[in-house]
């Protein structure tokens, strides 16, 4: 017991070593898929999988985002978040739920490396049942509007997934049966940081 005891005392004196306690983040995402592979199952069950090319106006993915963050140590926080996407090419629109880990990686300022993770809630289950998204971005300040309130600029890679078992077929084939969606993309995001 004494153990633990001593474990949590050392954790709350980080806790107490921060400055600023927690802070809030708002963004617009705006990304273009790298790669996405469409696995799917045929008559005879067997495993296939295709790359869907895109065509037009690669920036497609667009999501509305909001975080609450807290610092656990000086230059490192987490925090939990919620936001709304959508991806105009195959129609998905859904609502993320997920976490994040952020590191300011230089002292003082706002420039900040992120690893975010979030379920994707389908809005409607005839595109998709559920999805995981995986995020990693750099962040850096573009403009100071206050001591607390910057706005910020984050570069990203990220993957989503995308369980389609018994969703609508993306190919059109007539013994397609939908199994899986893995897209790549990079983006950017415009964030206010209050």
């Amino acid at each position: 017991m004494k153990y633990y005891f001593s474990i949590l005392l050392v954790l709350l004196s980080f806790l107490g070593s921060a400055q600023k306690k927690h802070y809030f983040e708002a963004n617009v995402d705006l990304s273009a898929p790298q790669t996405k592979n469409y696995f799917y199952n045929n008559a005879d069950y067997s495993i296939n999988w295709v790359s869907i090319k895109e065509q037009g106006f690669l920036l497609n993915d667009y999501g509305l985002n909001f975080s609450y963050n807290y610092l656990i140590f000086k230059r490192l926080s987490v925090g939990t978040l919620t936001g709304i996407y959508s991806d105009t090419k195959q129609k998905f629109t859904h609502i993320r739920l997920g976490g994040l880990l952020r590191f300011f990686y230089v002292k003082n300022k706002m420039h900040n490396f992120s690893l975010k993770l979030g379920q994707n809630i389908a809005l409607d289950k005839q595109k998709f049942k559920m999805g995981v998204n995986f995020k990693i971005g750099l962040g850096f300040p573009i403009y100071e509007l206050t001591e607390n309130k910057h706005i910020m600029l984050d570069l990203f890679w990220e993957q989503n997934f995308y369980e389609l078992d018994g969703a609508d077929k993306l190919l059109g084939l007539s013994d397609e049966i939908p199994r899986a969606l893995v897209i790549h993309a990079y983006g950017l995001s415009f964030n206010l940081l209050f």
